[in-house]
């Protein structure tokens, strides 16, 4: 018996170590492109783009204008592209600014995008803080919003910092769904992305509770306690 819980045990390790080293992984390949595309593609559409801007400042005839809108507004448009896809990928302001930063950037442009009412609402002062840490917990952010897309029932979410010394709590409201009555396809969706959240938080020796109403709501409340010295990188 002893040794079958041993070896339970250790496979329940190394499992985890596995899927930690993935999740790094995954966000080492996705920083890459996200700056590759950013530093190549990016640059290069948008050195295009004021290009034509130039161009169309000259005396043209109507045809080669119109042609010359037509192909500006094709380039815009691949620009945008890029942008939305880097901001997937990994949005550069996360490393320049911060979690708080590049949470309420995500936020503004998925109530846009998608039409969504999202709440955002930040206690106390948010410093710098690791770079897994940062990137930990706008994952969490990203894949709740994701999910909500996908779920009908989800009608508004609410996101609020509690920013203290020795900790970040981070609460998560979804008005709309609880999970004490999804069931089938619905409730698969939400258990996966619940279960790829508490992997994140464990990752960085966090927790994770979740709270349900019976009828209207269900809360996510994730716990990451900080070091003493939390900077940047460390």
């Amino acid at each position: 018996m002893n040794e079958k819980v041993c070896k339970r045990s250790k496979d329940c390790r190394d499992l985890t170590v596995t899927v930690h080293t993935f999740i790094e992984t995954q966000e080492e390949v996705r920083t890459r492109l996200s700056h590759e595309l950013h530093n190549g593609v990016g640059q290069a559409l948008y050195s295009i783009v004021l290009g034509l801007q130039i161009i169309k400042e000259n005396d043209l005839d109507t045809q080669t204008a119109k042609h010359l809108a037509d192909m500006r507004g094709v380039a815009n448009k691949a620009l945008h592209a890029v942008k939305d896809i880097v901001f997937e990928l990994r949005p550069l302001m996360l490393d320049d600014l911060g979690i708080i930063p590049a949470v309420r950037s995500y936020i503004e442009m998925a109530r846009e995008k998608y039409e969504r009412e999202i709440d955002l609402k930040v206690i106390g002062e948010a410093k710098r803080y690791s770079t897994k840490i940062e990137t930990m917990l706008y994952r969490i952010c990203q894949d709740v919003v994701v999910l909500s897309i996908g779920c009908s029932r989800i009608k508004r979410l609410s996101f609020q910092f509690h920013i203290y010394e020795d900790s970040i709590q981070l609460d998560i409201t979804a008005m709309g769904c609880s999970v004490s009555r999804l069931y089938g396809q619905e409730s698969e969706k939400i258990s996966y992305v619940f279960g790829a959240i508490d992997i994140r938080t464990r990752q960085v020796n966090g927790s994770m509770n979740i709270h349900a109403d019976a009828d209207n709501w269900t809360k996510l409340s994730i716990t990451i306690p900080l070091p003493d010295l939390n900077r940047e990188g460390e």
